[in-house]
Order: structure tokens, then C-alpha cells, then sequence
């Protein structure tokens, strides 16, 4: 999955957290946003299963809002396949959507997301500049949203922490453990930290929820690599042709293991 799938699937992931603050208005912009993200992107056949049914559940979520509903004369639905139907009634409502409340609630909620972004650059600066402390203060602050945490863990692997971002990253992860994209960011982070059996077991949870992903076999077969374990990294670099007939770095990863062990026969 994708940093953009990630944020679409975030964004619609907020609906129904802002319908329970009586956010209607930012739960539509929500869904939309996250839509619209899905909709720019190619989705594998295990990425459409996931994304029908986050917005099937939350069109369903929205459309049980009777009384922020009741004065658009529009029926929100959604049926797979008809993602693009969904967009430009979501895009009516948000147009029929010009009252003064709901723009001062988008207002407020735009100038909460720009204050976090401010947040997270003045933490990732404090870090660069050796202030862990103040560092550590400012993103704690922020810890309660997992899109923000993947932004923290990022920010202290930029800075060649990779121990406190594997900190963050777990966190973010216990948020969203159906996110085969952070399961794979946390395989490639421990992999970089030489925990192999936990890079392993983090890429193996990857795969099982995105099996049609090349890019999580190639990036086990690397994990494999660096372990020693020729074998595995042959059978993972070809499980990535097998999906991708014509990804060049599984095909050279592929031809370097068969060498080896032709070289170095043996476990």
C-alpha cells in the first residue's frame, strides 16, 4: 500500500470519530478527501476488498445522521464499483453545505490540522538540533492520532534514531492493525535495526493482509539478504516475479541468491 492509500484510508478511517464529536461537516470532508485519494490511485484486488468495505461502512455511518441530512434533499449510497457515483454526491453535499456553521466547523478543523503540522516540523527541528527532550515533549503531545505517529517515527528515522521510531511505530501500528503499509514500514525499520525475527514476523502480517503486493515479497526476500537466509531470498524474489513479470530488482535479487547457492551450496 501506497503513503497516498495510506492517507486515503486514514482520512476515511476519521468518519466515524467525527460524526461521534458531532462533526458532521469534517466527517463528509473526510470521506471525500479519502475517496477522492483511492480514486487517483491503481488498487490491488486485496486493496479494493478493504476499501469497499471501509466506505460502505462509513456512507452507512453518514447516512444515519438523519438530522444533519434532513435538510439536503440528497440519499447518500454506495455499492462497489460505484465509487465515482459516490464522489459526486458527497462533492453536492458538500457544495449544499454553505452555511455559516459548517464552514466555521471546516475552519476549525482545517486550522487544527495546520497546528499539528506545526507541531510535528518545531519537534522534528528540536530533534535535529539535539533537543531530545523538547523533542520527545512536543510529539507525546501529538500521540493520539496514528498518521501523526507514522510523522514522528519518520521524523526520528530521518535523524537516524531508529530505536525511538520503532517506539512510534509500534504505537501507530497498535492504532491500525489491519495497515499492511505500516506493517511493512515496521518490517523495513527492524530490518534496519538487525531485529530480524521481528522484521520477519512484521512482513509476514504484511503479506497476509495484502498477498498480491510484489513489493512486500521483494521487500522480505531483502530481509532474507540480510539474515543470511539464501534459500528464503530466492523463494521471496521470485514470489515477487510471480506477481511483476518485469520488476528488474527482484529479478536481479533473485539471480544473485541462485548464484550463491550454486557457489555455496548447503543451508
Amino acid at each position: 500500500m501506497s503513503k497516498e492509500l495510506f492517507d486515503a484510508r486514514r482520512s476515511i478511517s476519521q468518519v466515524k470519530s467525527l460524526l461521534r464529536q458531532d462533526n458532521f461537516p469534517s466527517a463528509v470532508q473526510a470521506l471525500h478527501k479519502g475517496l477522492q485519494g483511492v480514486l487517483s490511485q491503481t488498487l490491488l484486488k486485496s486493496e479494493s476488498r478493504e476499501f469497499e468495505n471501509m466506505l460502505a461502512e462509513a456512507v452507512y455511518a453518514l447516512s444515519s445522521q438523519k438530522k444533519s441530512l434532513e435538510r439536503f434533499p440528497l440519499a447518500l449510497e454506495y455499492a462497489p464499483g460505484k465509487e465515482r457515483e459516490l464522489l459526486g454526491s458527497l462533492s453536492l453535499l458538500l457544495e449544499a453545505m454553505t452555511s455559516e456553521a459548517a464552514l466555521e466547523a471546516e475552519k476549525r478543523f482545517q486550522e487544527e490540522e495546520s497546528k499539528k503540522k506545526g507541531l510535528l516540523a518545531e519537534g522534528e527541528a528540536a530533534l535535529l538540533a539535539g533537543d531530545k527532550p523538547r523533542a520527545g515533549e512536543i510529539f507525546n503531545s501529538l500521540a493520539g492520532d496514528v498518521g501523526l505517529l507514522v510523522d514522528i517515527a519518520e521524523a526520528y528515522e530521518r535523524a537516524a534514531q531508529l530505536e525511538e521510531a520503532a517506539v512510534y511505530l509500534e504505537k501507530a501500528l497498535a492504532g491500525d492493525l489491519c495497515s499492511a503499509y505500516l506493517h511493512n514500514k515496521r518490517g523495513v525499520l527492524y530490518r534496519k535495526l538487525k531485529n530480524f525475527p521481528r522484521a520477519e514476523e512484521a512482513f509476514s502480517s504484511a503479506i497476509k493482509l495484502t498477498p498480491d503486493d510484489p513489493y512486500l515479497y521483494f521487500n522480505a526476500g531483502r530481509l532474507y539478504m540480510d539474515w543470511g537466509k539464501w534459500p528464503q531470498t530466492r523463494e521471496y524474489a521470485l514470489k515477487a516475479l510471480e506477481l511483476r513479470g518485469d520488476f528488474a530488482e527482484a529479478q536481479k535479487m533473485a539471480a544473485y541468491a541462485e548464484k550463491y547457492l550454486k557457489e555455496r551450496p548447503g543451508p
